[in-house]
């Protein structure tokens, strides 16, 4: 898809700033007056004057060694030379000017002369390039993809064909709005800037030879030694936009490989500028297709337009590049791109450049306050790297999560603290964000105790942490004590009996002061105890007729309040260590719960609780016999004579009363179970 085309001559092929009477080119106006003859000695002082052995390929500088910018005569055919600066002071050669100087008119040019056709500086996927084939013939294709070689240095990747075999080497851009795409004519071209020079390229098997069906190879090839004066972007031109090919581009973000069931494919190139294609027109996503007679890995898609000079224009789904125009079918709009990825694997090193997005801080709002030490907080792409360098200050970095979200401790440093932030993914980076925030003094923090402490000891000291060299002023119910901050640590001594306290805390350094930390602590009597039931005990109901009498341990003064499943059931005041409650009711069979609260100057304990059971007892008068009863039911066998059964158990009406006594005597449970007969 590399299409030749006649060259332009001299300066202009190279896109050297000479002056040249060519396209793009700026030219002396003409002598007004036909009559004039012009004299035939200007052009010797030109030759002298003027340099004229700048390197013509696109790839190298102009030579210049002057400040003379042309030479010529005016209207009344006296010698005029135009200049670069102030003049001769300037740093001209006045060797060389010298002997013209009071013959000629000196006049300034500032800047000098240049092509005012413009590519833009910027490099996008799909603008043209070109290369001299021959004295009479350029080569044109297209940018692919912005790329990085091994060790970061800018490069571009194109078709490997464009490069022919390596014979080719200067690179050069196209001008946008003369390039066919722009212009609309099919033969329209006109040179650019330099770009670089060709390196590694392969069309086909290794080493360019033809490869083979079944170990196809690629089409591709890379540009490296960028010109310096030019910029290349992770973007694809649709074309729109001729004098300013970056001014409407999709970004690239990743690359992949083609997706039949995915976004539109679609493809760049200075011949036919943008054009797309539904995915579902992806005839081949893997294969190998015979260019030329080379054999080059990659897939076909249809429907889509294409021409030569598209060669090495970038394919790409969404913001995914999957490929390189490597070859077509113009008359059936039918495009076989080399697969990108298999196409880098032959290079050594390459990547395809990728936009980030930039970074975004979440809180605080630039100019606001934080904290010093709080977390200032943001996103960025998910996989990248942040790079944060305060003004000022040193650079790090901090992780993205795989959520997209980051975070870094505000300084110590209390006042302004302005920072850049950058997202880098490899050599790839974002756009630079520019942040401030004011850092201010922090509260205090209480820790010891701490807010919602509930504690059984009396309280001798109050502790926390601060700003090193501030100082804590802390509250203890109304009353102020004064702290220093050393080494981030504060301590007051207090004296905290029984009940609720409350806490406050604020610091004060350099006429700044914080705000205030409250905490809300209480000094509770421990628990009492229940010695007496035992907890998990049993009982027989008929042990349960009259009182239970229940015991426990406390704090001597204290009143203990006893609750039996959840309902009071008296009252008593710790004398000597012990209290004791008579609790008067009928406890039938069940599972109950005892708990146990004691109170000192207003003030609950926790509560402790145990749990006790009462059995049920099913009465037996062991005088009747039970093979007498009417009520009985078969035997298993002779009762009584040489054929009786042995008695191997009880009846069943004494089988839940022996169940519970073995629980009893198994569990070790402490009581007498009394038996009564009618």
């Amino acid at each position: 898809m590399r299409r030749t085309r006649p060259t332009l001559t001299g300066a202009a092929i190279g896109g050297s700033l000479a002056l040249a009477f060519g396209a793009g080119m700026v030219a002396l106006p003409a002598a007004a007056d036909s009559d004039v003859q012009l004299p035939s000695d200007w052009q010797a002082v030109a030759a002298e004057l003027l340099d004229t052995g700048a390197d013509p390929r696109p790839s190298a500088q102009s030579a210049d060694s002057s400040n003379v910018a042309a030479v010529g005569v005016d209207a009344d055919g006296g010698l005029v030379i135009a200049v670069d600066g102030e003049g001769i002071d300037a740093g001209i050669d006045e060797a060389r000017i010298a002997a013209y100087e009071d013959q000629a008119t000196i006049v300034q040019v500032e800047g000098g002369f240049s092509a005012l056709a413009s590519t833009g500086d910027t490099v996008v996927g799909g603008a043209g390039i070109y290369s001299i084939a021959s004295a009479t013939q350029v080569s044109v294709c297209s940018v692919g993809f912005p790329a990085w070689d091994s060790s970061g240095q800018p490069a571009i990747v194109t078709a490997g064909h464009c490069a022919d075999d390596g014979a080719l080497t200067g690179v050069g851009m196209s001008v946008p709005s003369e390039d066919q795409a722009g212009s609309g004519d099919k033969d329209g071209f006109a040179p650019g800037p330099a770009l670089g020079i060709y390196g590694f390229s392969q069309f086909g098997g290794p080493g360019n030879t033809a490869g083979s069906e079944i170990d196809p190879g690629t089409d591709i090839a890379v540009i490296d030694e960028i010109n310096a004066d030019l910029t290349l972007s992770p973007e694809i031109t649709d074309w729109t936009t001729t004098d300013d090919l970056a001014a409407s581009t999709t970004v690239i973000t990743g690359v992949g490989a083609v997706d039949q069931n995915g976004a539109a494919i679609e493809r760049s190139g200075r011949t036919t500028g943008h054009s797309s294609s539904s995915a579902a027109n992806v005839g081949m996503v893997d294969g190998a297709a015979k260019i030329d007679g080379r054999f080059v890995r990659g897939f076909m898609v249809e429907d889509i337009a294409v021409d030569q000079g598209d060669s090495g224009g970038p394919v790409y789904q969404g913001e995914t590049a999957i490929g390189i125009v490597s070859g077509g079918s113009p008359t059936g709009n039918q495009l076989w791109a080399a697969d990108l990825q298999d196409a880098l694997a032959h290079t050594d090193g390459y990547t395809i450049q990728l936009h980030i997005d930039a970074p975004a801080v979440t809180a605080p709002d630039a100019g606001g306050d934080i904290d010093a030490g709080e977390a200032i907080t943001g996103t960025a792409p998910a996989g990248t790297t942040l790079v944060v360098q305060p003004v000022g200050g040193d650079e790090f970095t901090v992780d993205v999560d795989s959520d997209g979200t980051w975070s870094f401790d505000a300084p110590q440093e209390l006042g302004d603290y302005a920072f850049s932030l950058q997202a880098e993914n490899g050599y790839n980076a974002s756009e630079t964000v520019e942040h401030d925030v004011n850092v201010t003094l922090p509260a205090p923090a209480i820790t010891a105790p701490a807010d919602g402490d509930r504690v059984t000891e009396a309280i001798s000291s109050v502790s926390g942490t601060g700003y090193d060299g501030a100082t804590v002023h802390v509250t203890i119910d109304g009353e102020e004590l004064i702290a220093e901050v050393a080494g981030g640590a504060w301590s007051v001594e207090t004296d905290l009996g029984y009940g609720p306290h409350e806490v406050g805390a604020y610091q004060v350094f350099e006429e700044q002061q914080s705000a205030t930390v409250t905490a809300a602590v209480t000094v509770a009597p421990a628990a009492p105890e229940i010695t007496v039931p035992a907890d998990g005990g049993f009982f027989a109901e008929t042990e349960l007729t009259d009182v239970l009498d229940v015991e426990g341990t406390g704090i001597d003064g204290a009143t203990v309040t006893l609750l039996v499943d959840g309902e009071q059931a008296g009252t008593a005041v710790v004398t000597g260590g012990a209290w004791s409650i008579a609790v008067d009711r009928d406890f039938a069979p069940g599972d109950y719960t005892l708990a146990a609260v004691q109170t000192i100057d207003g003030t609950d304990s926790d509560e402790t609780s145990i749990m006790f059971s009462v059995m049920s007892v099913i009465d037996e008068d062991p005088t009747v016999d039970p093979t007498d009863d009417p009520t009985a039911g078969p035997t298993d066998g002779p009762t009584d004579g040489p054929d009786r059964l042995p008695d191997t158990g009880a009846s069943t009406a004494t089988l839940p009363f022996l169940g519970a006594a073995a629980a009893l005597v198994m569990l070790g449970v402490a009581g007498v179970i009394r038996r009564q007969r009618a």
